[in-house]
């Protein structure tokens, strides 16, 4: 009951972002990004898994809106995350929420997008607020840096850092990746990236795959 409440309230706030998108799309150009991902999660110990995930997003002049979901068919893991955004030069006021299977959070934070000589730079940095459910608020910061390579590859580095407030409970992962862009709006990646795990005294590590696929429009 609880997932079928979670995707109605996501695509409600999908219909609603696409139909604003849509009116202002006549007047002036709406930006819009999508990225499917598909994660391969090797764990040292425990059992392996897949996950599949899609990143929404568009824009116009200051404001945005995005979209993110994620499902782990192993267990039926959803994760759902509605947010809009308000931007002035590089940087990106971000507001929304998060509802999984066992939480429901707030979520504020920023961007930071810009060009350094030939690197592009993407700093995400979100805190997200507990507000339901059995998990504490945590910390989410999110760093990538690319470079093209000739006109149609590039290639670049993922760096991320999770801390929840309420426990001794620290994820991280560092991945370089190589992407192709197959035209002018659609590109494609690969990213192999090691992650810990850290609980206490416990770290659990994995390698994971991911295969990406992007559309701008």
């Amino acid at each position: 009951m609880k997932r079928t409440i979670l995707v109605l309230l996501s695509l409600v706030f999908f219909s609603v972002v696409s139909l604003v998108s849509a009116e202002e799309a006549k007047e002036e150009k709406v930006s819009t990004t999508i990225v499917l991902k598909n994660d391969f999660v090797f764990r040292n110990s425990g059992q392996s898994f897949d996950a599949q995930r899609m990143s929404t997003y568009w824009g116009y002049k200051s404001f945005g809106g995005g979209f993110d979901l994620s499902y782990v068919r192993k267990d039926g893991y959803i994760q759902v995350n509605p947010y809009l955004t308000l931007s002035k030069g590089p940087w990106f006021l971000v507001g929304g929420f998060s509802f999984d299977n066992f939480s429901q959070y707030v979520q504020f934070g920023f961007w930071y997008l810009n060009r350094f000589g030939d690197f592009d730079v993407l700093v995400d940095v979100r805190n997200y607020f507990a507000v339901g459910g059995k998990a504490e608020g945590y910390l989410d910061n999110f760093l990538e840096i690319t470079r093209p390579l000739g006109e149609r590859f590039y290639a670049g580095l993922d760096l991320e850092y999770v801390r929840w407030w309420g426990c001794n409970h620290d994820w991280y992962f560092v991945g370089p990746l190589v992407g192709y862009r197959i035209t002018k709006n659609v590109s494609t990646f690969v990213r192999i990236s090691h992650e810990w795990d850290a609980l206490g005294s416990r770290t659990n590590e994995a390698n994971t795959i991911r295969l990406g696929l992007t559309f701008k429009f």
